[in-house]
Protein backbone atom coordinates (compact mmCIF):
# COMPACT_ATOMS: atom_id res chain seq x y z
CA UNK A 1 0.00 0.00 0.00
CA UNK A 2 2.72 2.55 0.79
CA UNK A 3 4.95 1.89 -2.09
CA UNK A 4 1.59 2.38 -4.33
CA UNK A 5 0.75 5.64 -2.15
CA UNK A 6 4.37 7.14 -3.03
CA UNK A 7 3.83 6.03 -6.70
CA UNK A 8 0.85 8.05 -6.89
CA UNK A 9 2.30 10.79 -4.97
CA UNK A 10 4.74 10.80 -7.78
CA UNK A 11 2.71 11.09 -10.44
CA UNK A 12 0.79 13.94 -9.25
CA UNK A 13 4.42 15.89 -8.10
CA UNK A 14 5.52 15.44 -12.09
CA UNK A 15 2.16 16.42 -13.32
CA UNK A 16 1.67 19.52 -10.87
CA UNK A 17 5.25 20.59 -12.01
CA UNK A 18 4.74 20.13 -15.77
CA UNK A 19 1.56 21.73 -15.74
CA UNK A 20 2.76 24.53 -13.63
CA UNK A 21 5.42 25.01 -16.61
CA UNK A 22 3.62 24.80 -19.30
CA UNK A 23 1.79 28.02 -17.48
CA UNK A 24 4.05 30.09 -16.47
CA UNK A 25 6.13 29.91 -19.79
CA UNK A 26 2.80 30.91 -21.70
CA UNK A 27 2.06 33.58 -19.54
CA UNK A 28 5.60 35.20 -19.85
CA UNK A 29 4.49 35.89 -23.18
CA UNK A 30 2.28 38.78 -24.69
CA UNK A 31 3.05 39.58 -28.40
CA UNK A 32 3.11 37.64 -30.86
CA UNK A 33 5.24 34.52 -30.72
CA UNK A 34 6.99 32.02 -32.94
CA UNK A 35 5.67 29.03 -31.15
CA UNK A 36 2.53 27.48 -32.06
CA UNK A 37 -0.01 27.08 -29.22
CA UNK A 38 -3.32 26.05 -31.20
CA UNK A 39 -4.56 22.78 -29.60
CA UNK A 40 -1.99 22.22 -26.79
CA UNK A 41 -4.07 24.96 -25.06
CA UNK A 42 -6.88 23.39 -25.38
CA UNK A 43 -5.39 20.02 -24.32
CA UNK A 44 -4.29 21.36 -21.01
CA UNK A 45 -6.71 23.00 -20.43
CA UNK A 46 -8.99 19.85 -21.05
CA UNK A 47 -7.28 18.11 -18.66
CA UNK A 48 -8.47 19.69 -15.71
CA UNK A 49 -11.79 20.95 -16.65
CA UNK A 50 -12.89 17.35 -17.78
CA UNK A 51 -10.76 15.26 -15.75
CA UNK A 52 -10.57 12.08 -17.36
CA UNK A 53 -11.94 12.75 -20.70
CA UNK A 54 -8.47 12.93 -22.35
CA UNK A 55 -6.77 9.92 -21.40
CA UNK A 56 -3.49 9.11 -21.74
CA UNK A 57 -3.18 7.74 -25.07
CA UNK A 58 -5.88 9.98 -26.67
CA UNK A 59 -3.16 12.80 -25.04
CA UNK A 60 -0.04 11.17 -26.61
CA UNK A 61 -2.18 10.95 -30.37
CA UNK A 62 -3.36 15.05 -30.01
CA UNK A 63 0.10 16.31 -28.66
CA UNK A 64 1.82 13.95 -31.21
CA UNK A 65 -0.35 15.04 -34.22
CA UNK A 66 -0.17 19.01 -32.76
CA UNK A 67 3.79 18.52 -33.11
CA UNK A 68 3.24 17.02 -36.80
CA UNK A 69 1.71 20.41 -37.46
CA UNK A 70 3.68 22.67 -36.03
CA UNK A 71 6.31 21.48 -38.06
CA UNK A 72 4.58 21.46 -41.55
CA UNK A 73 3.46 24.89 -40.56
CA UNK A 74 7.27 25.98 -40.32
CA UNK A 75 6.78 26.66 -36.16
CA UNK A 76 8.76 26.07 -33.36
CA UNK A 77 6.82 23.84 -30.73
CA UNK A 78 5.53 25.53 -27.79
CA UNK A 79 7.33 25.23 -24.90
CA UNK A 80 6.42 22.31 -21.98
CA UNK A 81 4.86 20.40 -25.23
CA UNK A 82 7.16 17.96 -25.11
CA UNK A 83 7.70 17.71 -21.69
CA UNK A 84 3.96 17.07 -21.35
CA UNK A 85 3.90 14.57 -24.32
CA UNK A 86 6.70 12.88 -21.81
CA UNK A 87 4.95 13.04 -18.90
CA UNK A 88 1.55 10.62 -20.99
CA UNK A 89 4.54 8.38 -22.05
CA UNK A 90 5.69 7.66 -18.18
CA UNK A 91 2.11 7.30 -17.42
CA UNK A 92 1.70 4.30 -19.92
CA UNK A 93 4.70 2.88 -18.62
CA UNK A 94 7.03 3.84 -21.68
CA UNK A 95 9.69 5.48 -20.13
CA UNK A 96 11.95 5.11 -23.31
CA UNK A 97 10.01 7.87 -24.95
CA UNK A 98 9.56 9.77 -22.08
CA UNK A 99 13.36 10.52 -21.64
CA UNK A 100 13.25 10.63 -25.24
CA UNK A 101 10.59 12.90 -24.93
CA UNK A 102 11.96 14.87 -21.74
CA UNK A 103 15.55 15.17 -23.55
CA UNK A 104 13.77 16.97 -26.18
CA UNK A 105 12.71 19.70 -24.36
CA UNK A 106 15.72 20.27 -22.82
CA UNK A 107 17.39 20.65 -26.33
CA UNK A 108 14.76 23.01 -27.21
CA UNK A 109 14.68 24.70 -24.17
CA UNK A 110 18.08 25.19 -22.50
CA UNK A 111 16.80 27.27 -20.20
CA UNK A 112 14.37 23.95 -18.82
CA UNK A 113 17.24 21.97 -18.31
CA UNK A 114 17.63 22.54 -14.61
CA UNK A 115 13.98 21.68 -14.07
CA UNK A 116 13.46 18.16 -16.76
CA UNK A 117 17.01 17.15 -15.08
CA UNK A 118 15.18 17.41 -11.71
CA UNK A 119 11.91 15.42 -13.04
CA UNK A 120 14.29 12.71 -14.77
CA UNK A 121 16.43 12.32 -11.43
CA UNK A 122 12.51 11.66 -9.68
CA UNK A 123 11.59 9.25 -12.10
CA UNK A 124 14.63 7.34 -11.43
CA UNK A 125 14.04 6.86 -8.36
Amino acid sequence: MELRHKKHLKKNLLLSTLVLFSFVSAACSSKPTMYRWNEYEAITYDIYINPGKADTDTQIAKLTEEIGKTHAEGKRVAPGLHAHLAYMYFLKGNTSAAHQEFNREKSLFPESEKFVDGILERMNK
